[in-house]
């Protein structure tokens, strides 16, 4: 089983603590919901996480490995992060470059079925369609 862990994870911006050694796991098959007030560092800690981010003290590991230790492409099918807001636009020509076509067609392919299961998953499927904002006011509405 996968396990995502946060050890310690410390990070100030512009001289401002944001993050003070945050510690937790995530486990493998369990969807989690990381909530806070505005401004609490929810989307620092998560770009921290996917590697995004620097931190400045602590560890992220996946599987007891450190994540920036993966090379760019496992650690981005490994662990994905979707921005809150804005549009979301990911170039699939890209995924197989210099890879024979077949190769490209079936990373479109399995980063589809990743997509749909991760929606899946949170039940939430359709709203698969919309842009991200959407998504996330919607999810935002049907919580009140």
């Amino acid at each position: 089983m996968s396990v995502l862990a946060i050890e310690g994870v410390s990070l100030a911006l512009g001289g401002n603590p944001v993050l003070h050694e945050v510690s937790f796991a995530f486990a493998q098959g369990r969807v989690t919901a990381l909530l806070g007030p505005n401004g609490a560092g929810k989307s620092s800690l998560l770009s921290c996480v996917a590697g995004l981010r620097r931190r400045d003290a602590g560890r992220v590991t996946l599987d007891g490995s450190g994540v920036m230790a993966l090379d760019r492409r496992e650690r981005g099918r490994r662990v994905g992060l979707v921005p809150q807001d804005g549009d979301v636009h990911w170039n699939m020509a890209s995924l197989g470059a210099g890879e024979p076509e077949f190769r490209k067609a079936l990373d479109q392919f399995e980063l589809a079925k990743s997509v749909f299961a991760s929606f899946g998953a949170a039940g939430i499927v359709e709203l698969m369609d919309n842009k991200i904002g959407v998504v996330n006011n919607q999810i935002a509405k049907a919580k009140q």
